[in-house]
């Protein structure tokens, strides 16, 4: 009876405890400046959300904000943008986000160089299609081929997807993207 009784107590533990939030989309970079980026990311759980932010891994200084509901087909997800500010022009952050007791890895931001400095960056386009599970290899090797080019910025020139009201489109689209995506703004 006593091992029942602590399998009775852990389950109750396990029931009691806060569900934690699944990062859907993201992180994602944003409006970015001199000395300011928009770091974006959705979640399916609602409350406070924080970016960690530093010049090294021990970030140092936190940025929070509350996600803002989108309902799609009955599914609720909380999409953020939380604003970095008052950072230094050319220099590199690492960030990390914090929310429902999840923590993701490290990834780093470059902020924009001042207005005469020469930068890298990437134009491509028509990278729809692909879904999870069913990837567009040509996509996937066109993000990894500009991860290697390291550049500060990168655009798509369409189409981003096959299909723009479709979410399982937006979602594979960010699965296929998210490497660059957290480190480059698109």
């Amino acid at each position: 009876t006593g091992k029942i009784m602590l399998w009775i107590v852990g389950l109750c533990l396990l029931i009691s405890l806060p569900a934690a939030a699944d990062l859907t989309k993201g992180p994602y970079l944003q409006n970015l400046d001199i000395d300011r980026v928009t770091i974006c990311f959705e979640t399916d759980l609602d409350g406070q959300g924080a970016v960690e932010v530093g010049t090294d891994t021990g970030y140092g200084e936190t940025f929070t904000g509350q996600g803002t509901a989108f309902t799609h087909d009955g599914v609720t997800v909380y999409q953020y943008k939380i604003a970095i500010d008052d950072r230094d022009a050319d220099t590199l952050y690492h960030y990390r986000v914090v929310h429902g007791g999840v923590t993701t890895e490290d990834f780093s931001f470059v902020t924009e160089p001042d207005h005469l400095t020469p930068f890298r960056f990437v134009v491509f386009g028509d990278s729809r299609g692909g879904a999870i599970g069913s990837p567009n290899i040509e996509h996937e090797a066109a993000i990894a081929a500009i991860i290697d080019e390291g550049p500060a910025l990168y655009f798509n020139t369409g189409d981003l997807v096959s299909g723009g009201a479709s979410l399982d489109n937006w979602a594979y689209f960010f699965v296929a993207e998210h490497d660059l995506m957290a480190n480059v703004p698109l």
